[in-house]
């Protein structure tokens, strides 16, 4: 039962309805969708009716861009079943030609994939179009968060009933394995890996093929829990230990491409109710009441040692976990993250309100658990990129519910492709600069790099692409 009516939430100034969500949804979700065409939209013109603005390209666009226009793949605005549903895409991940991204809040892993654009396939019911290419659109995986409140046998409902996100988030592919996926669960405050090329259509998540928790908790020194800022304490190699703590809602994740361990933010945007679906200024009070329903009592950076020496006791014995290092827990909002193309440099975005900004950290100390040099090598904010990221002049100031610097990626000339509030940008790290603006009038949250210069973009109500330059 949702505490409202509606199911309805606000978000900032933008009201966020929830009633298609599976918390909402007693019958579960339309698997697939109507056929629609989709619809190329250019600059100068709304993205849909919701926009704030009329789609803005600022700075030197077509250096990285092959076209300015958009492409709406799907739009909550749509009459089908599938996309009407939309509520908040995230977390995109590209496997081959087929794109998977999370719903937050309907908890839901939409899959798209190319189909053929022959006559026999256009008149299909499941598929849209762009131009003479043609994509299936559909509902993969259902209580994609790990909460089933379809069981009626399950205890779960009436703990996690308010949770406005309690969906997936980020996925990545598993580069010890590529056959599986890892995927955040904000639901179940966890990381799991499964074959989610091989799960069955529209069935719950919980039900994907060979489902492994790689990890739900961190241990946690009674010393660090009262607030020693020497965060090296909360290592799992610190004795003593006083427990397992439960993890916030781990958000973003990377996949390292040399070792395969895992590294993941975990803020505490999960825990978003869905009468308060506020943080910080947002909400009526002025503050936030995320930071007190933390049970670590700070939201961390982390790395998952995957190899043997990482599932190993003191005294040499296999304790069947993975060993999780706290890489750090000096952001406030920690949320997207990426590793630079030589995989030498984690770069973490702070999607504190009103103060985006992006810190990198020098992979190889991480590598050695007696380095002393774990800290940020780097830094970027607006002021060093001497820009104001969101808005033109003619805009009216920020509220705070235009969105953040969430989800990001780094292409192969290292250049960094983020979501900031209103769209997208695009950022040279080494020379401070900000090579062009993609402004949607729309909260975005991430995206991904495709085949052929795809840039696949989501965010509030769609999934959208555009085509970058390929060198």
């Amino acid at each position: 039962a949702s505490p409202n009516e509606n199911c309805e939430s606000t978000d900032g100034d933008n009201l966020v309805d929830t009633s298609s969500s599976s918390s909402c949804s007693s019958n579960g979700p339309t698997i697939r969708g109507l056929a629609a065409p989709a619809i190329i939209v250019p600059p100068g013109t709304k993205l849909n009716n919701d926009a704030r603005f009329p789609i803005a390209l600022l700075g030197d666009w077509n250096r990285v861009l092959q076209s300015p226009d958009i492409t709406v793949i799907a739009d909550a605005h749509d009459d089908d079943d599938v996309s009407s549903g939309l509520i908040y895409t995230e977390g995109p991940l590209v496997r081959n030609e087929v794109v998977y991204m999370s719903d937050t809040v309907r908890a839901v892993i939409y899959r798209v994939s190319s189909s053929s654009s022959d006559s026999e396939q256009k008149q299909k019911n499941d598929s849209i179009g762009d131009g003479e290419k043609y994509y299936k659109f559909e509902i993969w995986a259902t209580h994609s968060g790990g909460i089933d409140e379809d069981d009626p046998s399950s205890s779960q409902p009436s703990q996690y009933q308010n949770l406005a996100e309690p969906g997936s988030n980020g996925m990545a592919t598993d580069t010890l394995d590529p056959k599986f996926v890892v995927i955040n669960q904000h639901g179940l405050h966890r990381l799991i890996r499964c074959r989610l090329d091989d799960h069955a259509p529209g069935a719950p998540l919980s039900e994907c093929p060979d489902l492994e928790v790689i990890a739900d908790s961190f241990p946690v020194s009674s010393a660090s829990r009262v607030g020693n800022d020497d965060q090296s304490t909360a290592t799992t190699n610190t004795k003593p230990l006083s427990s397992l703590v439960r993890l916030n809602s781990p958000n973003d994740v990377v996949v390292h491409p040399h070792d395969g361990s895992i590294w993941f933010t975990d803020p505490i945007y999960g825990l978003l109710e869905k009468d308060r679906f506020c943080d910080e200024f947002n909400c009526d009070t002025g503050e936030s009441y995320l930071d007190g329903k933390s049970e670590i009592g700070w939201q961390g950076v982390y790395r998952i040692d995957r190899g043997e020496d990482g599932r190993k006791d003191d005294d040499g014995s296999d304790n069947g976990r993975h060993a999780i290092d706290l890489v750090t827990k000096y952001h406030r909002r920690p949320n997207g993250l990426a590793l630079t193309p030589d995989a030498k440099r984690l770069w973490v975005a702070d999607s504190t309100i009103g103060s985006p900004s992006w810190t990198a950290y020098n992979v190889t100390p991480y590598l050695d658990s007696t380095s002393t040099t774990r800290k940020a090598s780097d830094f970027l904010n607006p002021a060093l990129l001497g820009s104001t990221l969101g808005r033109t002049e003619d805009l009216p100031p920020f509220t705070g519910g235009e969105g953040l610097s969430d989800g990001f990626k780094f292409d192969e000339q290292g250049y960094l492709w983020t979501s900031i509030p209103n769209g997208f940008a695009v950022i040279d790290t080494v020379k401070r600069e900000v090579i062009c603006q993609i402004l949607l009038g729309v909260n975005t949250s991430n995206l991904a790099f495709g085949t052929n210069g795809d840039v696949w973009l989501t965010g509030k109500a769609g999934i959208w692409k555009i085509t970058r330059r390929i060198e």
